[in-house]
């Protein structure tokens, strides 16, 4: 499949991306789907999508399918980004593994990528991988930060705070209730 048609101009779409290759990934809690996107032939590498597991098996597989494109195609290894939606807790463990492998990864907006696909009515992992990569392509992603640990700490508390006042308020609403009685 062809996402960037003779008539477009290549080069102007795809100016916001420094990649030879794209990796584009939509996540799921068991099975992630990713495929590989040739941006000097405007096409993805496979007709199918991959089933990359969410674990570190799968993870591995992904390098080493990447690894073996870039040999295939003599690319360098410093031009591969990586582009998924929306980030969610099931996507953070292949996000941290590619950032630790040195890959560049972005998302994109769930509903910019489900503008962007060729039919809008029916959805397929082919179809939302396409969304996927035409997005990017129009330049409309958001870099991934390296999260440290010291900031999951931060979230994590902050989080069980708001649940610890959202408690209180309840127990306070329960003792007036009764005190009103």
């Amino acid at each position: 499949m062809s996402i960037i048609n003779a008539n477009n101009n290549t080069k102007q779409l795809l100016r916001g991306i420094s990649a030879n290759l794209l990796i584009v990934v939509d996540c799921a809690k068991k099975e992630h789907r990713a495929n590989f996107f040739d941006c000097s032939t405007g096409r993805f590498i496979y007709k199918n999508a991959l089933k990359v597991r969410n674990d570190l098996d799968g993870f591995k597989f992904l390098v080493e399918k990447t690894q073996k494109i870039l040999q295939q195609k003599k690319f360098k290894d410093s031009k591969v980004e990586v582009y998924l939606e929306d980030p969610c807790t099931y996507s953070q463990g292949l996000i941290y593994y590619l950032q630790k492998q040195k890959y560049l990864v972005r998302y994109v907006n769930a509903l910019n990528a489900s503008n962007y696909r060729d039919n809008t009515r029916a959805s397929n992992d082919v179809l939302d991988l396409d969304g996927i990569a035409r997005t990017a392509l129009m330049n409309q992603f958001y870099d991934l930060a390296i999260q440290s640990d010291l900031y999951r700490r931060l979230k994590e508390c902050t989080r069980e705070r708001q649940r610890l006042i959202k408690d209180q308020t309840r127990h306070k609403n329960v003792i007036n209730t009764f005190i009103d009685l």
